[in-house]
């Protein structure tokens, strides 16, 4: 029993808490924002002190007559706080039309100029906040509030997501992000590829295959289509339009598209969905999709949109042998025109926005039309559309139809693709109809299924390929980078010659960069990126208008200038782009970090031009979890480029990543994350020390050695229950002074006051400070780890740095000796008197509260390493403090009267007695030496204070409290009834000891009672 509570002394799970907090704010949100929804998202000072947070607020428009209009739906919001956290102003803006409901705007980042103006990114879908747009687009938008926060002096959109701003020289203004157009409107360099996309084409049936996009930046690919008549001549479908070849798709040129005040997203644009094309004029092109039809004549470079209503249409086909006589799918039904669209009769209605046509070619009053949902019609007419007859016979009831395709080679044979139920044969037009393939055929939404013309039996669908009409099927192109997932086109006068368009994914954003004058007018605009995602993590502007960004890549063809680092992450990896004042060099773009998956989320310039850049490198999944384990790095530049001088790691074992990075006016670097680490070492502690369990995360702030050789000093902040919900700001002033702003809820303490439960915004002040050699961080309980008072023979765990021998030493039990005051060259000091200790290491040491600290209502303890002392930290002194031990690796905390450990396999219950132990009870019945071992025969001193137990929510009988036998007397041991008609399973065992809660622990009941 002695030995088992030894090493439960010595290996208890343990946290390394955490520069000292000097003052907390609380910045109360005015009233009229009291129960609202608000979202904040940023939080920035100026050189005076003032504190400027930005976000987002649903607000009734009754709200204050001072605000800018807006819709009911979200407005974007701004706060400033003066330097001692009286609230100077607050404003909502948004849409200023009555008619805007829905809308929604949100500010994400801002940058205060010197003369007070705010320069405030975001995101807005308003029709007319802070200019024009379309009412349905989703856009960034940087606006310019003026100093006393009472109106917009100015504002523009923006053709992507910014997520960074910071101001430069001149008042220039410098927005970064993140954009997702083809057509984002760059003044210097190339407009990178928004794939992940290809186009292949093939020579030999499917064999090989060639990549074939140049000229393509919008890479999200709808299907090829082949001139009928000229195979040089070919369209693609693009999200955002068409593009063209007029070389068999060596070459590409994205040509005008449509466009519609009615677009769904993005700038107005028109999305493609049924593309036909005139076999006697190349150049006349129907293009039918998200706003209607439209028709272009000299090959796409204009449009004119074709009177068709309502405005979606999903299938188009067109009469080989009568070129004006098409007919268009809509959500109403069929609609033929004889007349190149220029007016129209509806043939047939139908229910539902998405369809499918087809038309043969040998007798083309014959068309084909089937609704794309659960049950829809499958129908046939012969007469041009005037009579249909269901032609459903042997398909599924809930059979949805992605395509229709006519055999060229057999106008009886009809084809039907489905999206989730396979492939579908008839020979008769059909009248009947048989599944083909469902063992080897792969199901996809959306398949559009392709008759070969010369091959007899083979069909083409969305990457796989059948010769035997449709019974078995095989991949095509597997081995290809972007794996054929989407349609084909056959060249309709080569055997064997296809093209074939791949996307692997969404569309993937590229990194921008905007340098704007002080009244928002462009100076330049750039993208950076490749075909996969590259995304802004950080923003740095130097003194003379150089600038760098940071983020994420997944590009392996990721645009690299004299790189430090030309090998990729295994899947993604941190990038750094700097770029000359004047914004037309590029002078480095480079990959950061190892083979690990890396990212960056920081930058800043230090006073040579070297940058620092902060982000986080990811690892294997930890403890079984669904988390991936991280770390922070911190990257230190060279002025000149040309070399990473230091990487330096910080983290523990579990989830550590950077949130923010800043310089102090020494030059040095200081950086703010998160961390669920336990053994992640800090210097000091300005929350609960206790410890984190996944995925709970407490914030902490480091000051780093300027040339990254080490971490001088870290603070841990908050801990569990309770994360920090965000993280909205760091700044680094004068010296060592550091302000922080987090919105809660959180738990917080001053060194000398208690710890807190905080909601909302508060603002940190921090002294980040090189900690001393000796630095004590933390006092905590011994059993419970959970920081709070002292009382006389509790067992006391201080955390820090420097604490003891960089080897644990614990003491060596010797009967009838207690506990040395002195170990391993340690000596913890209580008012200057020494105190038993029980183990000595350089982050925790262990001892126990003297008798001497009764009575006091604080007490000073210091730590004496090797004849230095470190810096006095002072507790809080009670009657009692408890804790109780937990035993176990699953929670176990107490022992069955056979002595075995109460848990999951050996459950206790109603009626059965269990022992607790504890420390912290105060003073006994009688006087004992905290640092000797209890007798292992009666009488035993019993705990003066009052004693209550619950488990289960009921009273527990106290049948003991007292000495332990046989072990140190700072321990005590606490027998317990368990309470008849305790329900089975894990149940809540509490404690209290002369008003004193401990802690709450599990205990295990079993069913039988």
């Amino acid at each position: 029993m002695r030995l088992f509570f030894a090493m439960t002394l010595l290996f208890a799970q343990s946290l390394f808490a955490g520069i000292s907090p000097t003052d907390i704010q609380t910045l109360a949100l005015p009233a009229e924002l009291n129960g609202l929804d608000i979202w904040l998202g940023h939080a920035i000072f100026d050189d005076a002190g003032n504190q400027y947070v930005v976000g987002q607020a649903r607000v009734p428009e009754s709200a204050t007559p001072t605000r800018f209009p807006s819709s009911n739906s979200g407005d974007a919001l701004a706060l400033k706080y003066s330097p001692t956290g009286e609230l100077v102003y607050f404003k909502t803006f948004g849409a200023a039309s009555t008619e805007s409901v829905g809308s929604s705007d949100w500010a994400v980042r801002a940058a205060v100029a010197p003369d007070g103006r705010l320069y405030i990114i975001g995101m807005t879908n308003s029709p007319d906040f802070p200019n024009a747009g379309d009412g349905r687009t989703r856009e960034g938008f940087v606006a310019t509030l003026s100093a006393d926060g009472s109106q917009i002096l100015g504002g523009r959109r923006i053709d992507g997501s910014p997520t960074e701003i910071a101001l430069g020289p001149n008042g220039a203004v410098y927005v970064a992000g993140d954009t997702t157009s083809p057509t984002f409107p760059v003044t210097v360099g190339p407009i990178p590829v928004t794939g992940p996309g290809e186009i292949y084409v093939s020579a030999d049936g499917g064999v090989t295959w060639q990549a074939s996009s140049t000229g393509l930046i919008d890479r999200s690919f709808g299907r090829p289509i082949i001139h009928p008549t000229d195979p040089q001549t070919i369209y693609l479908e693009q999200a955002r339009g068409l593009a063209r070849s007029d070389d068999g798709g060596a070459t590409w040129t994205e040509s005008g598209v449509p466009t519609s005040s009615q677009a769904s997203y993005g700038p107005p644009w028109f999305r493609p969905r049924a593309i036909a094309l005139d076999p006697h004029d190349v150049d006349r092109v129907y293009n039918g999709g998200t706003d209607g039809l439209y028709r272009s004549d000299d090959g796409g470079a204009s449009w004119t949109k074709l009177p068709l209503e309502p405005g979606f249409v999903s299938d188009l086909v067109l009469d080989p042998d009568s070129p004006d006589t098409l007919y268009a799918l809509t959500p109403n039904g069929v609609f033929k025109s004889a007349d190149a669209g220029q007016t129209w009769t509806l043939k047939t209605t139908a229910a539902g926005t998405r369809g499918a046509l087809a038309l043969d070619p040998s007798a083309p009053q014959t068309v084909y039309f089937a609704e794309s949902r659960p049950g829809g019609q499958v129908q046939r007419s012969t007469d041009g559309g005037e009579t249909w007859t269901s032609i459903r016979n042997g398909l599924p009831e809930n059979l949805v139809v992605s395509s229709l395709a006519v055999d060229p080679r057999s106008s009886q044979t009809l084809y039907l693709a489905s999206d989730y139920l396979g492939v579908f044969r008839s020979e008769d037009a059909g009248a009947s109809w048989q599944a083909r393939g469902a063992d080897t055929y792969a199901n996809s939404a959306g398949a559009r299924i392709v008759v070969d013309p010369f091959t007899d039996g083979r069909l083409w669908v969305n990457g796989q390929r059948s010769d035997d009409e449709g019974l078995t099927w095989e991949r095509v192109g597997a081995d290809l980078e972007f794996p054929l997932t989407t349609s084909f086109a056959l060249d309709p006068l080569t055997p064997n010659r296809l093209l074939a368009s791949a996307v692997a994914g969404d569309r993937e954003p590229n990194a921008f960069l905007l340098r704007l004058t002080a009244d928002l007018e462009t100076d330049y605009a750039r993208a950076f990126g490749g075909i996969h995602k590259d995304s802004v993590g950080g923003l740095a502007v130097d003194d003379l208008g150089g600038a760098a960004i940071v983020g994420v890549t997944a590009s392996r063809d990721f645009p690299l200038v004299n790189p430090l680092d030309a090998e990729i992450g295994d899947r993604e990896d941190a990038f750094l782009i700097v770029l000359s004042p004047d914004g037309e060099t590029v002078e480095l773009a480079t990959f950061l970090g190892d083979r690990s998956a890396q990212r960056a989320d920081g930058v800043v310039y230090a006073s040579d031009r070297s940058l620092y850049v902060a982000g986080r490198s990811e690892g294997p999944i930890v403890n079984g979890s669904s988390f991936e384990s991280t770390d922070g790095f911190v990257a230190k530049i060279a002025a000149d480029l040309g070399a990473v001088d230091a990487w330096l790691p910080v983290g523990g074992s579990n989830l550590d990543y950077l949130t923010d990075l800043a310089i102090n006016s020494s030059g040095q670097p200081v950086i703010l994350g998160a961390t669920s680490s336990n053994d992640l070492p800090v210097t000091a502690s300005g929350g609960d020390c206790g410890p984190l369990d996944l995925p709970n995360s407490a914030l902490f702030v480091a000051l780093l050695d300027a040339d990254l050789a080490g971490v001088e000093s870290l603070l841990r902040y908050a801990g569990p229950p309770h994360f920090v919900t965000a993280v909205l700001g760091l700044a680094a002033g004068s010296g060592s002074q550091v302000e922080i702003v987090v919105n809660g809820p959180t738990k917080l303490a001053l060194p000398d006051g208690p710890l807190e439960q905080r909601q909302g915004l508060q603002r940190l002040t921090v002294e980040a400070s090189p900690s001393s050699a000796i630095a004590v961080t933390c006092a905590v309980n011994g059993a419970s780890f959970l920081s709070g008072t002292v009382a006389p023979g509790q067992i006391l765990t201080l955390r820090g740095t420097g604490l003891g021998p960089d080897e644990l030493v614990a003491f060596a039990y010797v009967e009838g000796e207690p506990l040395p005051t002195e170990l391993g060259g340690v000596r913890v000091l209580f008012d200057g008197e020494p105190a038993p200790v029980i183990h000595a290491w350089d982050l925790q040491t262990s001892v126990v509260a003297p008798a001497s600290v009764a009575g006091k209502s604080q007490v000073s303890v210091e730590v004496e390493v090797d004849g230095e002392l470190s810096d006095p930290i002072t507790l809080a002194v009670s009657a009692a403090s408890p804790g109780v031990f937990v035993l176990g690796p699953n929670g176990e905390s107490a022992l069955s009267v056979d002595w075995l450990l109460v848990g999951a396999e050996h459950p206790v219950a109603g009626g059965d007695y269990v022992a607790v132990y504890i420390t912290g009870a105060g003073q006994l019945s009688s006087a004992v030496d905290w640092a000797s071992w209890a007798q292992l025969d009666a009488p035993y001193a019993t705990v003066s204070g009052e004693v209550v137990a619950t488990i289960g929510g009921a009273p527990a009988e106290v049948a003991y409290a007292g000495q332990a036998p046989g072990l140190v007397n700072a321990v005590q041991q606490v027998n317990l009834l368990v309470p008849a008609g305790t329900p089975a399973g894990e149940v809540d065992l509490t404690l209290e000891i002369a008003g004193r809660p401990a802690q709450t622990v599990k205990l295990f009941v079993g069913g039988a009672q």
